[in-house]
């Protein structure tokens, strides 16, 4: 009698262990494909404010200071303000640009001139990822994180702004979401 409770007991553990198992591996699937169509999405959604940049504007920057009095820059800024205000999740927009040495740095970004989050002209991106930097190099669009940098946590997705005559990447438009990761 005692050896059937025992035996009982056994199956009922290896049963409830199962099911643990089972119910662990389908948690850890349905978040795995939440966060791939997260990523998709955010993709999509940088791919298609960086296909409706005008080329012409953003080759006529210069990385510097001196872009503040450029009307192509205020028109730039005023298209990626307009744009992030109505992508609800989106906390940053902004175009990257590459110096010869390497040098990531912001052409222009998102954010008002008196945001303590502002980027001006020519800030240097110090924290730019391998990922981001690859971008440049003529990889595919990214999406990335969640990474932390001076500004916070970020899921981030980087898209090429290729000329489509010559196929050099001029640019890098990039889009942050929050991440509480």
């Amino acid at each position: 009698d005692v050896e059937r409770k025992k035996g009982r007991t056994l199956g009922g553990v290896a049963v409830f262990l199962i099911i643990l198992s089972v119910g662990t591996a389908s948690t850890l699937w349905a978040v795995l494909q939440a966060d791939h169509l997260m990523r998709e999405e955010l993709l999509r959604r940088a791919r298609f404010v960086a296909a409706s940049l005008d080329l012409a504007r953003v080759t006529s920057l210069s990385g510097t200071e001196a872009d503040l009095g450029n009307p192509t820059y205020s028109r730039l800024k005023e298209s990626l303000v307009t744009t992030r205000s109505c992508n609800a999740q989106c906390r940053f927009m902004y175009l990257l640009g590459r110096k010869p040495d390497g040098t990531v740095f912001f052409f222009v970004d998102s954010e008002p001139p008196s945001s303590a989050d502002y980027s001006p002209p020519g800030q240097v991106y110090d924290e730019a990822t391998v990922q981001c930097r690859e971008v440049f190099s003529g990889a595919n669009p990214e999406v990335e994180g969640p990474v932390t940098d001076r500004w916070g946590k970020w899921m981030s997705a980087f898209v090429p702004v290729a000329s489509q005559e010559t196929g050099s990447i001029v640019a890098v438009f990039g889009m942050d979401v929050a991440s509480d990761r």
